[in-house]
Parts: structure tokens; C-alpha cells; sequence
């Protein structure tokens, strides 16, 4: 197991005697001591590598936190959704989508930036974060100042932050460790975070995302298939008539819903997102009484027509 630290990790390898290669460049320091216990000799030796980089990866996000609600919603009554909406349901769909998501982007434009994706650290508690803290600040103070002292405080107080880092990583291993004991699947698992091993989620080539969901989705209709045609039932004539029960074919007619009604569905609902809605609930909430007259006409188109918008019929899979 290599384990990083600030300066060169020694290593000690039992080997068998007289089978002890060196790498030049990468072993230095080289002591070997026999106890004379056996055919094997302890081998001491500094190995000048480097600390893998973290992984890092692109993001998006908006900053939704500096948006004004009342001049988003002053501009949201004034889109086209709102002023000029279509009256073909799948139309008026899209421009609700379109209309929403053009008022995000004028207050919240999408953003990207480049992340570290730093492994998760839950032996890190509230000591070790009240001491980061005062470490940052003793930096601070050493950068400007320029003082000896300062920079004195600063090396004791970032060495005692990594003294007890260390103790508190050690002991949160070995609690793990002792409640693993007789699985090894979970003794695996504690190893992978040892050595940072990172199972990333491997799917099957394809040409595009869509693609492979439609892939994935005519796997599961054709087993699905199978799986009806392996229980299929016996002819009528061997069961003695038809075994479902025919019912007359009737025509169902809704009642147009009203602004009112649609409402409290709305507000009776838990508030959650996707990332398929055109902006956050949060938001959707707050702007609830201006897009209630085009919430309100696409049910109801929905609902005389029989169709579902297309938007609508989209999903968003996240691979475990």
C-alpha cells in the first residue's frame, strides 16, 4: 500500500536474500538489515515519486442565489408564453420550455468551470475543520505580514493539523476495519478508498446517449416480451371461452380544469426538480401565479385532444 505524504514515503519489502534489484532514479537510500531469522532480509529505501493528481472534471451551474425574483417575474409576464401563447398543445409546450429557459439565461447565464473531485473524507469532524480554519487564517497572516513569527505560528499550527488528520484517518480505519470483520466485501471497499481506486461506471459503446437508451429500452421490451410469450395462456377453445373479460369500448370525457384547481394541485404536490424543467422549483413557485393561465391551458389542451405534449414524454437516467 503507498501512502503519501509530504516527504518521500519510506518503504520496507521483505525480499528473499541476493534477489534485490535497484531503480536508478527512483530508489535512493538503501539499507539492508538481516535479523538472521530466516532466508528474508528487511529492505529499507526512499522512493522518489509524486503524489497522483486528483481527478478533476467540467461543470455547469448558474448562479441562481444573485437573481432579483421580482425583475425575473416582470420579465417572465412579458415572454412570448405569456403574451402571445400558441393554442396547439405540443406548441405550447415548447414555448413554455423556450420561454422560461430564455428569461433564465438573461438573470442566471449557464456557466462552466473545471473541478477537483477530491475523495470523501468522512473521518473529517468539526476539531479538524476549527483547525483548518485557523490554519488558513495563520497563513493569511503570514503572506502579508511577513513576520517571522508569523510564519513560525504558521508551520506549528499546520503541523499539529496534520498530526491529528493523520490520527483521526487512523482511528476512523481501524473502527472500519474492526466492523468488517467476517465480510469481505466491505474489507474490499475499505481497501478501494485506501488506494483511492475509483470504480468508474463502464456502459456499453455506442453513438450518442440517445442511442444507447434506446438501446437499453429495446433490451428490456424484448425481455419483457419473452417473458410474456413463456407464460403465454392456452387457447380459448381450451379454456372454454375467452379468458378476459371483453368490455364495451366508452368514450371518457374531462371536465376543463380551472386556474383555481390546478393551483392546489400544484401547491399540494412535494416541491422537487429535474433536470429536464426548463428552471427550479424554487423558482417555478415563486412565478407560480403568472404561468398558472399557460399551466392551466396545456392540461386542458392535453386533456380535449388526448395527446401528450413531446416534451413531456422525455426522461432524465442517471447510470448507478
Amino acid at each position: 500500500m503507498n501512502v503519501y505524504i509530504n516527504h518521500p514515503p519510506i518503504v520496507l519489502i521483505l525480499l528473499p536474500k541476493r534477489q534485490f534489484q535497484v531503480f536508478d532514479g527512483v530508489v535512493s537510500d538503501i539499507s539492508i538489515i538481516d535479523p538472521g531469522l530466516s532466508d528474508h532480509v528487511a529492505v529499507l529505501f526512499t522512493l522518489s515519486i509524486l503524489k497522483p493528481p486528483h481527478h478533476t472534471k467540467t461543470i455547469s451551474f448558474r448562479k441562481l442565489k444573485a437573481i432579483n425574483k421580482a425583475k425575473f417575474i416582470d420579465d417572465l409576464s412579458v415572454s412570448p408564453i405569456i403574451v402571445n401563447a400558441p393554442a396547439m398543445c405540443d406548441s405550447l409546450t415548447q414555448a413554455y420550455n423556450s420561454s422560461l429557459m430564455g428569461v433564465l439565461d438573461q438573470h442566471a447565464p449557464l456557466r462552466t468551470t473545471t473541478i477537483t473531485v477530491r475523495p470523501e473524507c468522512k473521518f473529517f469532524n468539526d476539531e479538524l475543520l476549527a483547525t483548518k480554519r485557523h490554519v488558513c487564517k495563520l497563513e493569511w497572516l503570514k503572506n502579508h505580514s511577513g513576520l517571522t513569527v508569523h510564519r513560525q505560528m504558521f508551520d506549528a499550527a499546520a503541523l499539529a493539523y496534520r498530526h491529528d488528520r493523520t490520527r483521526y484517518k487512523k482511528e476512523y480505519f481501524n473502527k472500519c476495519i474492526l466492523e468488517a470483520q467476517g465480510n469481505q466485501g466491505a474489507l474490499f471497499k475499505i481497501t478501494d478508498k485506501l488506494l483511492q481506486n475509483n470504480a468508474n461506471v463502464i456502459l456499453p459503446k455506442s453513438e450518442s446517449n440517445r442511442a444507447l437508451a434506446n438501446d437499453f429500452a429495446t433490451f428490456f421490451d424484448d425481455k419483457v416480451e419473452k417473458i410474456q410469450l413463456s407464460l403465454a395462456i392456452p387457447p380459448h377453445d381450451q379454456l372454454g371461452g375467452n379468458p378476459f373479460h371483453e368490455q364495451p369500448a366508452s368514450s371518457v370525457l374531462f371536465s376543463p380544469l380551472t386556474i383555481e384547481q390546478v393551483a392546489d394541485l400544484i401547491k399540494n404536490s412535494p416541491v422537487k426538480s429535474s433536470p429536464l424543467d426548463p428552471i427550479p422549483a424554487d423558482f417555478f413557485m415563486s412565478c407560480l401565479p403568472t404561468l398558472l393561465p399557460c399551466l392551466t391551458a396545456i392540461i386542458n389542451s392535453s386533456l380535449a385532444t388526448g395527446f401528450v405534449p413531446t416534451n413531456l414524454k422525455g426522461a432524465h437516467l442517471t447510470s448507478i
